[in-house]
Parts: C-alpha cells; sequence; structure tokens
C-alpha cells in the first residue's frame, strides 16, 4: 500500500521512550547523554517522533530539547517490561511509537515507515537482519498494554509482543544500532 505525506501527517501516535538502565556494559555511563555530534542520544532519538501527539519518557528526568512527560517506573531500574508497562500508561493515542533512548540514529523516516507499515496490523517492528527490534516499533496501544499488564517486570519483551500481528520493516539505514557497548558507542559517532 502506498501513502503519502498527507496520510502520514493524519496518523497520530503518541511516543514511549524508555531511557533507564545500568549500562552495566558502559559501565555504568549514562547512556541517554552520551554525546552524538554536539547532542545527547536522547535527543537525537526525540527527534524522531516529534511527530507524536504525546512524549513519554521512562527514566530519570533530564534537560531534554523538547517537552515531555516524564515517568519512573516502580521499582526504578526494574527493566523493560515495567518500564514500558508504566510508560503505556500515560499514552492516550490509538498507535504508539515505542523507543529505546540508546538508538540515536533512529530519524523521523524511520519511525513514519514503521506508523503506515502498521496499518492494518497490531504494529510493525523494525528489523535489523537477525533480530526484532521491540525497542523500535509502533504497537496498537491497547492490544500492547493488554499483553504487559499480566507480566513480571523480568519477562522478556518478546513475551510482551506474543500473540500480535507485527509487520517486519527492514532496517535499511541502520537505525537500530544501540549502544550497549563503547565500540557500539563509536560505531554510531563515525556514522554520524
Amino acid at each position: 500500500m502506498v501513502h503519502d505525506e498527507e496520510e502520514l501527517e493524519m496518523v497520530e501516535y503518541d511516543a514511549v521512550v524508555l531511557a533507564g538502565g545500568a549500562a552495566k556494559r558502559l559501565g555504568g555511563a549514562d547512556k541517554p547523554g552520551l554525546d552524538f555530534g554536539g547532542r545527547t542520544a536522547l535527543d537525537r532519538v526525540l527527534d524522531a517522533v516529534e511527530g507524536a501527539e504525546h512524549t513519554v519518557v521512562v527514566g530519570p528526568a533530564r534537560t531534554t530539547d523538547r517537552c515531555v512527560t516524564w515517568v519512573r517506573e516502580n521499582p526504578p531500574g526494574a527493566g523493560p517490561v515495567a518500564a514500558l508497562r508504566h510508560g503505556l500508561a500515560y499514552a492516550t493515542a490509538d498507535r504508539v511509537v515505542v523507543l529505546a533512548a540508546d538508538v540515536p540514529l533512529v530519524d523521523r523516516g524511520t519511525v513514519e515507515r514503521l506508523v503506515a507499515a502498521a496499518e492494518g496490523h497490531d504494529g510493525a517492528v523494525l528489523c535489523d537482519g537477525r533480530h526484532e527490534q521491540f525497542l523500535l516499533a509502533v504497537y496498537d496501544h491497547d492490544r500492547l498494554a493488554a499483553n504487559v499488564a499480566p507480566l513480571p517486570a523480568s519477562a522478556s519483551l518478546r513475551r510482551a509482543v506474543t500473540g500480535l500481528d507485527l509487520v517486519k520493516v527492514t532496517d535499511d539505514n541502520g537505525a537500530s544500532l544501540d549502544c550497549d557497548t563503547w565500540d557500539q558507542v563509536e560505531q554510531v559517532r563515525q556514522r554520524l
């Protein structure tokens, strides 16, 4: 199905950005605050969802270039499922874009491709050729919230999306390159 720009502009979505975590492989560094070309990883991710009606960031509050709603999962550091569950409680649109704060190469075009691909499905997830990136995806808010609600905080993200009709979208520009190690941080910096 072909989508023109006007049609994409009319699709409303909220965004939930997960910006917590211990960053153990980075020695506890503040991943969302890492500098990439004079801007933080988090600000770059927030740029990608500037089309969101409402943006919720789950993690410790910090200064950002955009106005967002800050929330913390309970207890802080409980993991991505707990953070996702808490963030979804503050999102109200039928569609929700879910992103990790450590993917500074994601852009608005990638988000728009995901939103367009999700039409008629429970969502769309970016695939890097090896894995589905469940924290680089768009979901039907109510379906995802219903899946996440009964799960323990320690559950995997794969369990959170089990049973959802998700379209796989190929990552053709490296948007899914995350910053879990210093080597990955350097790779992203070189690409920028």
